[in-house]
């Protein structure tokens, strides 16, 4: 017998062991279901049609690219269906044999089917979400199904709406990455947060992934009842004056560099964290004269928001300071896509508060006479990022002009 099946042999024989049978009087039976006759075609037939047929998708990793999500969450899924992620049974495959009791419930081993859909808090969390929707909604089986058949598999009418058809296309990635997340901080942080926490970050993040979808259909009861359900707040669109906006720009770090060097303009770089996502954040950005030198930048930190709307306020401020310097052409550069976006085209934001926060910065843009977005990767923005990171270790409301403290106040 293999080293680890007898190892499997030894631990089912413990569990088992001083256990007392279910009849004291009579041995035990093998049976089927609730029938303990054994099994006849009969049964297998109804138990087949308990759910009804759909063909498997060969390929279920395909359509996780074509969801817009952030791209780690992305990347977290493309893993997930391709069994790469390290749950405690993929870590006795490579001979890491640590207890592999599941972190969340302490009930059972944990596996990847038992982690994002059997054990009884991960249920807690699909259920709390989908129950407004359908209370019978079943959660499929396996993962394959899950990416496979989920995005056509609506509780109730089908949404009308683009954008409530794309909240509920994602929702299995983002839910599954905030199972994983909480997960990890039970297991290297040993903390722990309820499922009404982890549903608020879940809406947070659905409104994040589709702040910037272009969806101009007219809203049905039905579409407006799906959207509040999964937390999202449909604003009208924001029309202004158009000016020129250049963005995604890719180049390695010496030509990026050169490229700021050639532009002769200032340069405004802006970002925003936040520790937990929601949780404890950080927004900061750093002004580049026409030469890229460094020669002022921000920072403060708040107690609780989430990064999406601090990346705008980093945005906001940096264009007030920019008034105030009295610049009036720049290039404008973050890392955050659905910022740039929501600034480089006319799409509404489905979050309130980034809504009214676009709105503000968009009232700001009449001031100048050039302003250019590029959306760039976030190790163009390393320094502005730093500036960000720093903060969020100091106290609350703490804010830093030039590196210094300052009483101004905050956006």
């Amino acid at each position: 017998m293999p080293k680890q099946l007898s190892m499997e042999w030894a631990t089912l024989l413990e569990c088992l062991h001083g256990m007392a049978p279910t009849h004291r009087r009579k041995r035990d039976q093998k049976g089927w279901g609730k029938s303990i006759s054994g099994y006849t075609v009969s049964l297998g037939y109804i138990k087949l049609n308990e759910r009804p047929y759909v063909p498997p998708n060969p390929d279920p990793w395909r359509g996780v690219w074509r969801i817009p999500s952030l791209p780690k969450i992305n990347f977290f899924a493309w893993q997930r269906c391709h069994t790469k992620i390290l749950t405690y049974d993929i870590l006795q495959k490579k001979c890491f044999y640590d207890p592999s009791i599941c972190s969340l419930c302490s009930e059972n081993a944990e596996s990847a089917v038992h982690l994002f859909l059997e054990c009884n808090f991960s249920k807690q969390v699909w259920t709390s979400l989908i129950q407004n929707l359908d209370p019978n909604f079943k959660l499929p089986g396996t993962m394959a199904d899950l990416f496979s058949n989920w995005a056509t598999s609506y509780p109730g009418p089908a949404p009308k709406n683009q954008t409530n058809k794309t909240a509920w296309a994602v929702l299995p990635k983002i839910i599954s990455w905030q199972i994983w997340l909480e997960r990890n901080r039970r297991i290297f942080r040993n903390t722990k947060q309820n499922h009404k926490i982890l549903e608020n970050k879940i809406k947070c993040q659905i409104k994040e992934c589709l702040a910037n979808i272009k969806d101009d259909s007219k809203l049905s009861q039905q579409d407006i009842i799906w959207g509040s359900i999964l937390g999202l707040q449909f604003q009208p669109a924001i029309r202004n004056t158009p000016i020129i906006k250049d963005w995604q720009i890719r180049k390695f770090e010496s030509d990026f560099q050169d490229w700021i060097e050639t532009q002769a303009r200032h340069s405004l770089f802006f970002d925003g964290v936040a520790k937990g996502n929601p949780g404890k954040a950080g927004a900061g950005g750093v002004v580049l004269n026409p030469i890229g030198e460094k020669f002022h930048s921000y920072a403060w930190c708040l107690e609780y928001s989430s990064s999406i709307q601090m990346e705008a306020l980093a945005l906001l401020q940096g264009l007030k300071t920019l008034k105030e310097l009295n610049i009036k052409e720049a290039n404008v550069i973050g890392d955050s896509q659905i910022i740039i976006n929501a600034m480089a085209t006319k799409s509404p934001a489905l979050d309130i508060n980034l809504a009214r926060l676009i709105t503000r910065i968009k009232g700001l843009e009449s001031y100048f006479q050039d302003l250019r977005y590029y959306h760039v990767l976030r190790t163009h923005n390393k320094e502005t990022d730093i500036e960000a990171n720093k903060v969020v270790l100091l106290s609350a409301g703490t804010k830093m002009k030039d590196g210094k403290e300052t009483w101004d106040p905050i956006p």
